[in-house]
């Protein structure tokens, strides 16, 4: 986890840079993500740092095939669900889900994820940058 954490926030970095000389509205998104990226990243590292200084023992994903399959078959559903109940409703079912799968089990935690990450999203892309994504077939 310290690899991975440490490998994303140098990438996250090293692109920033090019990310802010977009021009003004393109770069918001690709700025925002590099931000987001780097900030969870950080937040990762000092989770996984702590733990080691507690000695506390994770399960390694390669010894726990059953969540790394679940949570794929469940990327492949959400796709899937997006275009017959809309992206939003979809995106604040599934977001709590994999965040629970992936070992987060504070409800609090998963109640800000699964406001967060819809709202955010739809910030940056209705309101500052006017896309509309999927309404749904059944639901929208």
């Amino acid at each position: 986890m310290t690899v991975t954490s440490l490998t994303l926030v140098l990438v996250a970095v090293f692109l920033l840079p090019m990310a802010i000389e977009l021009n003004d509205v393109p770069s918001l998104l690709p700025v925002a993500m590099l931000l987001a990226l780097t900030g969870l990243s950080l937040f990762a590292l000092v989770g996984d740092q702590r733990q080691a200084v507690h000695q506390e023992s994770t399960e390694p994903l390669l010894k726990a095939p059953l969540r790394v399959y679940g949570s794929l078959s469940i990327v492949f559903l959400y796709v899937g669900s997006v275009h017959l109940l809309g992206f939003y409703l979809i995106t604040c079912i599934f977001v709590p889900l994999i965040a629970y799968l992936f070992g987060c089990k504070s409800p609090k935690a998963l109640a800000v994820a699964t406001l967060l990450v819809p709202g955010l999203i739809y910030l940056i892309f209705s309101l500052a940058m006017s896309k509309e994504f999927p309404n749904g077939l059944i639901w929208g």
